[in-house]
């Protein structure tokens, strides 16, 4: 006689609910490129800021 075979899934559920490795990799990846990009934008603000306070101050300064 023969062993019943189960008709549930060899892993447990939790493992169905979460993304799969290359998924969770590609999430990582996107976040970190996000990341960059913001860090990036912040400081070209900031350059921007800083060269019209200098060209402000340039314009003072001639006239």
């Amino acid at each position: 006689m023969e062993p019943r075979r189960s008709c549930s899934p060899p892993f447990s559920s939790a493992l169905l609910r979460t993304p799969p490795f290359s998924a969770m990799v590609l999430l990582k990846v996107i976040k970190y490129l996000v990341g960059c990009v913001a860090r990036v934008c912040q400081e070209l603000s900031q350059n921007m800021t800083s060269l019209n306070k200098m060209f402000k101050y340039h314009l003072l300064e001639i006239s």
